[in-house]
């Protein structure tokens, strides 16, 4: 019966493991309750180097159930059985490691990652208790077992490296009711703004242009503010939090705010985005051709240190804000942690304004933004990049 029961347990393990792991190396969405599992999987905790951290646990799956097939049919059951009580213990360390990253630095959860984790619990005292059914040992007492110093070692070493490496990224939760951040804050010098820019509604986005979840929400508020009655309740300012596993999110942000110096920044992250991941430079030009740019110009902005410096300050900004995960969504300067649901953009324009704009106050160090001249229109929803500068009052 236990037997059974941990590979049942192990082979579920490697369905939602493998399913994890296929959808992130093919960078698709992941169903599942909520909207939180795109946060987990576009963190910056999702892959170790190239490889997805899901694959790590479909290897751990499909090496207990090996071993305890191999146990079953009675080969070399003390070291078998030694090595998945180990491998058990290691990979329970690592998923309670993992689940407080989620907790209190991603401050996201992932429903098929908690599953796993709660697998990798259960596996310890299972692969135990098959172990203690063999008598392989004189005393079978878990305490006893990991006195044996070969494989107590690796077992608190692991153990220890996720604690301190867990411990040194942690930082201190998200209350429950989210604070509101100053849109300054939000803001910086300058913005990349669709809508008008006096809209009662600020939505304010940290995004990356190699992220599929990304480009749910890039297309849909795209498309949403293009009608002139959305456009007049929204501004939606674009900030790019190009993550360091996504390696051409970088040379995609630098395509977009090149083609912002030539008026064209939206309609280059729409293009980079329905063209995810195809992001070389030759491919960067063709898409500059379509727009109707200056490619030579282009060119040479998207080397400039200008336009790098102006995706850095984004960097820093959702650095300082603890921003690990994307997309990540403020909504009036409150953070929306889940991230937008379905609908979410049409309540948020029916939605009365909020009783105070602490970016219209024109105090010391807020903001204030223009209004526009008279002989252009307000709204940006043809595709127009109006920015906001900071001022000190």
């Amino acid at each position: 019966m236990v037997r059974k029961l941990t590979l049942l347990l192990s082979l579920g393990g490697t369905l939602v493991t493998g399913y994890l792991t296929l959808a992130h190396l093919r960078g698709a969405h992941v169903s599942c309750m909520g909207h939180e599992c795109d946060a987990v999987q576009q963190s910056l905790y999702a892959q170790v180097g190239s490889i997805p951290t899901a694959a790590f646990g479909l290897v751990f799956y499909v090496c207990i159930t090996v071993l305890v097939l191999m146990e079953w049919l009675g080969r070399r059951r003390e070291p078998v059985l030694k090595l998945a009580v180990t491998l058990s213990l290691i990979a329970a360390a690592v998923s309670i490691a993992l689940t407080g990253i989620s907790a209190f630095v991603i401050r996201a959860y992932c429903t098929w990652c908690l599953v796993s984790a709660g697998i990798c619990v259960l596996l310890v005292p299972l692969t135990f208790l098959i172990r203690k059914r063999n008598d392989v040992e004189r005393d079978p007492a878990l305490a006893h077992y990991l006195m044996d110093r070969k494989y107590a070692l690796v077992v608190v070493g692991v153990a220890l490296f996720t604690a301190v490496r867990g411990s040194s990224m942690v930082r201190p939760p998200l209350p429950t009711a989210a604070p509101m951040v100053n849109l300054p804050d939000l803001f910086g010098e300058e913005n990349h703004i669709l809508g008008n820019v006096n809209a009662p509604h600020t939505l304010v986005v940290f995004s990356d242009f190699e992220c599929p979840r990304c480009k749910e929400h890039y297309l849909e508020l795209y498309n949403f503010l293009q009608a002139d009655e959305n456009a007049k309740r929204i501004r939606w300012v674009y900030r790019h939090q190009p993550l360091v596993n996504h390696t051409k999110a970088l040379e995609a942000a630098l395509a977009a705010e090149a083609a912002a110096e030539q008026g064209k920044f939206f309609e280059m992250g729409e293009l980079l985005y329905e063209n995810q991941a195809k992001f070389d430079r030759r491919q960067l030009e063709g898409y500059a051709r379509r727009l109707g740019l200056d490619v030579g110009q282009f060119r040479s902005d998207i080397a400039s240190p200008k336009v790098l410096a102006r995706v850095e300050k984004d960097k820093q900004a959702a650095n300082g804000l603890q921003i690990n995960s994307v997309p990540t969504f403020y909504v009036d300067g409150k953070l929306v942690p889940a991230g937008l649901g379905p609908g979410a953009l049409k309540q948020i324009a029916e939605s009365p304004a909020p009783p105070s704009e602490p970016n219209r106050q024109g105090t010391s160090g807020e903001m204030r933004p223009p209004s526009p001249p008279s002989s252009q229109p307000s709204e940006t929803h043809e595709g127009h990049d109006q920015r906001e500068t900071g001022h000190n009052h």
